[in-house]
């Protein structure tokens, strides 16, 4: 059973599960708070339901998956809302995804998150058969004849008594290298949050071939910081899925009767990134992506900066004057929050050479009160705030997005 909401969008909790409500168990209701012990903000709790907040993505009960999907446009069509955020996941991750993926994934039967296991799967098929990636590793082995270097304080250890061996130290073609186990962590985490019976099924025919690669913990995978060479080159599409699943919050629990599985995205995030590769593709190298070079206070007596600033984009114009862009992804009820219009003030005040600042939202009706220009009357210049919303239901149309984006800052 498949249960898909919109986020914001109440659920209710009762002794049993309704789809048409929707409304979903007490016991359900219990494993879900188990996904959100971290606190992450993942849903708002009332009594006697739950309403998920900005993250969107998948998460596997028994029995049911439940589907979160973002508001993208004031009306809902669940295949077009997909396809959005299929598009928005591709821009921001520089993600290939196949035109005809409804044909071959149906939206219906199958979540998102499914759809992007299956792309990825089938990236990671062509790179079996291709043949894995090897790297020249630093291996020491005890061997009967010197290659390499000896390693005298191991020899001495080790083969005092035995003068026929040797401790060596040398370089060997290895598949067993970062890249590889980048693939295989990012694979077993994908075993377990995906419950459509094709794709567990790929899973665990790919995971045959990565048997001889060492198993990696999170923290190594997130610190491995694989560099794109002409050697790795091939992989770098498999690599950029890769970090859109590390980017989500896959969590995997068992109380002890049952396993909650999800892959989660925190759509704040992904809007971001979205929108910092989209003036990307306009502006090229004039957009800079949360530049951390400034702060809003010196110390007088040491000279120290401190309250570093990391505006989301800045945009550079011929001139050198510099446009400070944060994107927001909330709702606008009535007039955009105090403090967002405090973060920007602070933003045109302490930036040198920025005299716009520029608020992004999704775009939705109740925001047309607040959309307009403004001035910041407590700085000195003329120091601008625009509030502009971006339309994302123009987001199949590149030419014509891209022309929208550029009209925001005007």
């Amino acid at each position: 059973m498949m249960l898909t909401v919109l986020e914001h969008q109440k659920v209710y909790i009762g002794k049993f599960r309704d789809e048409t409500k929707p409304q979903i168990s007490y016991e359900d209701a219990n494993l879900l708070r188990m996904v959100d012990l971290n606190n992450r903000g993942i849903f708002k709790w009332g009594n006697h339901f739950l309403i998920p907040q900005q993250w969107v993505g998948a998460i596997a009960l028994p029995g049911l998956s439940i589907e979160i999907l973002p508001k993208v446009t004031d009306y809902y069509d669940e295949n077009f809302t997909k396809r959005v955020l299929l598009q928005m996941f591709k821009v921001a991750n520089n993600i290939p995804t196949k035109k005809n993926v409804s044909a071959k994934v149906s939206f219906a039967k199958n979540g998102l998150i499914e759809i992007l296991i299956a792309n990825f799967l089938d990236c990671i098929e062509h790179y079996i058969k291709e043949g894995f990636i090897s790297s020249y590793c630093k291996v020491t082995r005890n061997l009967p004849a010197i290659k390499g270097s000896i390693d005298f304080s191991k020899q001495i250890n080790k083969n005092l008594l035995n003068p026929t061996r040797f401790v060596c130290r040398y370089s060997r073609m290895e598949v067993d290298n970062p890249v590889n186990g980048l693939l295989k962590y990012v694979l077993n985490v994908m075993q377990k949050v995906s419950c459509d019976y094709s794709n567990c099924k790929r899973i665990v025919t790919a995971l045959v071939y990565f048997d001889v690669v060492k198993e990696m913990d999170e923290k190594s995978v997130r610190n491995n910081n694989i560099q794109i060479t002409k050697v790795n080159q091939r992989v770098q599409i498999l690599l950029q899925y890769a970090y859109l699943f590390l980017d989500g919050y896959a969590v995997s629990i068992n109380n002890g009767k049952n396993t909650v599985s999800s892959m989660l995205f925190d759509m704040n995030k992904v809007f971001e990134k979205f929108i910092y590769k989209s003036y990307r593709k306009v502006f090229g190298g004039k957009v800079q992506y949360q530049s951390a070079k400034n702060y809003l206070i010196t110390d007088k007596n040491s000279a120290a900066k401190r309250i570093n600033l990391r505006p989301d984009l800045l945009i550079y114009s011929p001139g050198g004057v510099k446009m400070v862009v944060d994107t927001k992804w909330k709702r606008i009820r009535k007039f955009v929050k105090e403090s967002d219009v405090y973060q920007m003030n602070a933003y045109v005040s302490a930036i040198d050479k920025v005299d716009t600042a520029i608020l992004l939202y999704p775009k939705a009706e109740d925001a047309s009160g607040a959309v307009g220009d403004y001035e910041f009357t407590n700085s000195s210049g003329n120091k601008e705030l625009k509030i502009r919303t971006v339309d994302l239901s123009l987001i199949a149309d590149e030419k014509n997005f891209s022309e929208h984006i550029k009209s925001l800052l005007t």
